[in-house]
């Protein structure tokens, strides 16, 4: 299991899933975390998680299994302080 943490500790965490778009919104101001969890099969070669259009700046983190991923515990991060595609 990949947990990966778009930017709200109040929701639970949310079940993706392959080629099925997920919309979703967070306001800045709340500095919030929305969990989701994405299975990945264990003869994939590769997992690609996209933030598309973003209104503001997200960090992105992944995490095989638990606990959760934080911004001091995750396998892979990506950061981005612009509003671009990541």
């Amino acid at each position: 299991m990949v947990s990966a943490v778009a930017v709200t500790n109040a929701n639970p965490v949310i079940t993706l899933t392959n080629l099925v778009p997920y919309f979703a919104t967070n306001s800045a101001a709340t500095n919030l975390w929305d969990y989701y969890r994405y299975n990945v099969s264990t003869n994939a070669f590769g997992v690609q998680f996209e933030v598309l259009n973003p209104s503001g700046d997200v960090t992105l983190l992944a995490r095989y299994g638990l606990p959760l991923p934080t911004m001091g515990n995750y396998n892979s991060i990506s950061t981005n302080a612009a509003r671009v595609t990541n």
